[in-house]
């Protein structure tokens, strides 16, 4: 037997109908996602939109974490305290 795309049972296995477009919104949320975790590394390590298209999503990752610490250590050079840090201002 096969789909009605003509892909055979075998191929895939047999899934409920509702499955596929299930399995389908996953997909479109992590695209979704990725593209949004671009964009913040992005901003953050003050990158022209779009330098970081196509990279796997740990690099988008190390970049937005770099950038953080970047500012985090701008931040305590000026003794403004870190972005997570404490709701104390040392000002």
């Amino acid at each position: 037997m096969h789909d009605d795309f003509g892909t055979p049972d075998r191929m895939l296995g047999g899934h409920p109908d509702w499955f596929y477009p299930a399995l389908g919104r996953v997909v479109a949320v992590c695209a979704l996602l990725e593209t949004r975790v671009q964009s913040l590394a992005e901003i953050l390590a003050h990158m022209e939109q779009g330098t970081l298209t196509q990279k796997p999503n740990h690099v988008l990752c190390e970049t937005a974490a770099a950038a953080v610490q970047m500012i985090d250590s701008a931040n305590e050079a000026m003794q403004l305290g870190p972005i997570g840090g404490s709701s104390q201002s040392t000002v």
